[in-house]
Protein backbone atom coordinates (compact mmCIF):
# COMPACT_ATOMS: atom_id res chain seq x y z
CA UNK A 1 0.00 0.00 0.00
CA UNK A 2 2.73 2.10 0.69
CA UNK A 3 4.70 1.49 -2.57
CA UNK A 4 1.04 2.84 -4.62
CA UNK A 5 1.30 5.70 -2.22
CA UNK A 6 4.33 6.85 -3.02
CA UNK A 7 4.11 5.74 -6.76
CA UNK A 8 0.99 7.82 -7.06
CA UNK A 9 2.27 10.77 -4.91
CA UNK A 10 5.82 10.79 -7.78
CA UNK A 11 3.38 10.93 -10.01
CA UNK A 12 1.51 13.93 -9.28
CA UNK A 13 4.92 15.72 -8.36
CA UNK A 14 6.52 14.55 -11.97
CA UNK A 15 3.12 15.93 -13.93
CA UNK A 16 3.00 19.27 -11.59
CA UNK A 17 6.97 19.94 -12.22
CA UNK A 18 6.10 19.80 -16.47
CA UNK A 19 3.62 21.81 -16.51
CA UNK A 20 6.00 24.68 -15.76
CA UNK A 21 8.87 25.82 -17.95
CA UNK A 22 11.63 28.26 -16.32
CA UNK A 23 13.84 30.05 -18.94
CA UNK A 24 16.95 30.74 -17.62
CA UNK A 25 19.58 33.48 -19.01
CA UNK A 26 23.22 34.12 -18.90
CA UNK A 27 22.60 38.03 -19.62
CA UNK A 28 19.87 38.55 -17.77
CA UNK A 29 17.38 38.89 -20.71
CA UNK A 30 13.71 38.10 -20.78
CA UNK A 31 12.94 38.12 -24.49
CA UNK A 32 9.01 36.48 -25.48
CA UNK A 33 9.79 33.03 -26.65
CA UNK A 34 8.20 33.59 -30.05
CA UNK A 35 10.71 37.18 -30.73
CA UNK A 36 13.76 35.62 -33.29
CA UNK A 37 15.33 38.75 -35.02
CA UNK A 38 15.72 42.02 -34.25
CA UNK A 39 17.23 45.05 -35.93
CA UNK A 40 18.93 48.44 -35.18
CA UNK A 41 18.40 51.27 -37.77
CA UNK A 42 21.37 53.53 -38.01
CA UNK A 43 21.56 56.17 -35.25
CA UNK A 44 21.66 59.65 -36.69
CA UNK A 45 23.69 61.94 -35.16
CA UNK A 46 22.01 65.79 -34.00
CA UNK A 47 24.38 66.72 -31.63
CA UNK A 48 26.56 69.59 -33.58
CA UNK A 49 29.92 68.98 -31.79
CA UNK A 50 29.94 65.09 -31.57
CA UNK A 51 32.49 63.35 -33.85
CA UNK A 52 31.40 62.09 -37.03
CA UNK A 53 32.03 58.35 -36.34
CA UNK A 54 30.21 58.48 -33.23
CA UNK A 55 27.01 57.25 -34.45
CA UNK A 56 28.14 54.35 -36.18
CA UNK A 57 30.26 53.60 -33.20
CA UNK A 58 26.70 53.35 -31.00
CA UNK A 59 24.94 51.97 -33.63
CA UNK A 60 27.83 48.77 -34.21
CA UNK A 61 28.17 48.57 -30.61
CA UNK A 62 23.84 47.98 -29.85
CA UNK A 63 23.84 45.92 -32.56
CA UNK A 64 26.90 43.57 -31.30
CA UNK A 65 25.70 43.61 -27.93
CA UNK A 66 22.43 42.01 -28.99
CA UNK A 67 24.46 39.58 -31.28
CA UNK A 68 26.64 38.81 -28.36
CA UNK A 69 23.79 38.18 -25.23
CA UNK A 70 21.06 37.19 -26.87
CA UNK A 71 19.56 34.18 -29.20
CA UNK A 72 18.03 36.48 -31.88
CA UNK A 73 19.15 37.32 -35.29
CA UNK A 74 19.93 40.56 -37.07
CA UNK A 75 17.97 41.66 -39.81
CA UNK A 76 18.06 44.55 -42.14
CA UNK A 77 14.83 46.35 -40.77
CA UNK A 78 11.72 45.12 -39.35
CA UNK A 79 12.84 42.78 -36.26
CA UNK A 80 10.52 40.82 -33.70
CA UNK A 81 12.64 43.98 -31.88
CA UNK A 82 13.42 47.66 -33.36
CA UNK A 83 15.77 49.82 -32.59
CA UNK A 84 15.92 53.77 -33.73
CA UNK A 85 17.91 56.47 -32.00
CA UNK A 86 19.38 59.80 -32.58
CA UNK A 87 22.17 61.31 -30.35
CA UNK A 88 20.47 64.56 -29.13
CA UNK A 89 23.33 65.94 -26.97
CA UNK A 90 27.10 65.74 -26.99
CA UNK A 91 28.97 68.12 -24.31
CA UNK A 92 32.24 69.26 -22.53
CA UNK A 93 31.55 71.39 -19.20
CA UNK A 94 34.29 71.79 -16.53
CA UNK A 95 33.92 69.82 -13.03
CA UNK A 96 35.64 69.74 -9.69
CA UNK A 97 36.16 73.35 -9.99
CA UNK A 98 39.41 74.42 -7.66
CA UNK A 99 39.98 76.95 -5.55
CA UNK A 100 42.22 79.25 -8.51
CA UNK A 101 38.55 78.80 -10.22
CA UNK A 102 40.29 76.43 -12.77
CA UNK A 103 38.35 72.97 -13.42
CA UNK A 104 40.05 69.74 -12.05
CA UNK A 105 38.30 67.58 -14.41
CA UNK A 106 36.41 68.00 -17.95
CA UNK A 107 33.20 65.72 -17.86
CA UNK A 108 31.80 64.22 -21.57
CA UNK A 109 28.13 64.03 -21.28
CA UNK A 110 26.61 62.20 -24.30
CA UNK A 111 22.87 61.77 -24.14
CA UNK A 112 21.17 59.32 -26.95
CA UNK A 113 17.22 58.69 -27.48
CA UNK A 114 16.66 55.67 -28.46
CA UNK A 115 12.74 54.05 -29.70
CA UNK A 116 12.27 50.48 -29.05
CA UNK A 117 9.21 48.21 -30.27
CA UNK A 118 8.63 45.08 -29.33
CA UNK A 119 6.41 43.68 -31.72
CA UNK A 120 5.71 40.54 -29.53
CA UNK A 121 4.92 42.62 -26.58
CA UNK A 122 3.87 46.35 -27.32
CA UNK A 123 3.80 46.61 -23.08
CA UNK A 124 7.78 47.10 -23.49
CA UNK A 125 8.10 50.08 -26.05
CA UNK A 126 9.46 53.25 -25.32
CA UNK A 127 10.98 56.38 -26.56
CA UNK A 128 13.87 57.07 -23.88
CA UNK A 129 16.77 59.19 -23.77
CA UNK A 130 19.91 57.58 -22.38
CA UNK A 131 22.66 59.63 -20.77
CA UNK A 132 26.10 58.67 -19.67
CA UNK A 133 29.54 60.55 -19.09
CA UNK A 134 33.40 59.43 -18.56
CA UNK A 135 35.71 62.59 -16.66
CA UNK A 136 38.90 63.56 -18.82
CA UNK A 137 41.55 65.49 -17.52
CA UNK A 138 41.90 69.34 -16.58
CA UNK A 139 44.10 69.78 -19.67
CA UNK A 140 42.64 66.92 -21.56
CA UNK A 141 40.49 68.72 -25.07
CA UNK A 142 39.48 65.19 -26.61
CA UNK A 143 38.29 62.05 -25.14
CA UNK A 144 40.60 59.18 -25.88
CA UNK A 145 39.03 56.21 -28.04
CA UNK A 146 38.93 54.20 -24.96
CA UNK A 147 36.90 56.60 -22.93
CA UNK A 148 34.44 56.97 -25.79
CA UNK A 149 34.17 53.20 -26.03
CA UNK A 150 33.72 53.37 -21.97
CA UNK A 151 30.95 56.11 -22.55
CA UNK A 152 29.28 54.02 -25.59
CA UNK A 153 29.08 50.49 -23.46
CA UNK A 154 27.47 52.03 -20.62
CA UNK A 155 25.20 53.81 -22.74
CA UNK A 156 24.45 50.38 -24.94
CA UNK A 157 23.96 48.57 -21.31
CA UNK A 158 21.20 51.05 -20.21
CA UNK A 159 19.58 50.16 -23.92
CA UNK A 160 19.68 46.69 -23.51
CA UNK A 161 18.88 46.37 -19.57
CA UNK A 162 15.73 48.40 -20.65
CA UNK A 163 14.53 46.78 -23.66
CA UNK A 164 14.82 43.05 -23.04
CA UNK A 165 16.53 42.66 -19.02
CA UNK A 166 13.57 44.66 -17.91
CA UNK A 167 15.48 46.24 -14.91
Amino acid sequence: MKIIRYFIYLTILTFSVSCFTVKYSTSGASIPPDAKTFSVDFFTNKAPLAPPNLALKITTALKQKFTDNTRLNLVGRNGDLMFEGEIVSYDMKPVNIQSNDQAGNMRLTVQVKVTFVNMKAHEWDFSTPFSQYVDLGAEQLEPTDSQIEELNNKIIDEIFNKSVANW
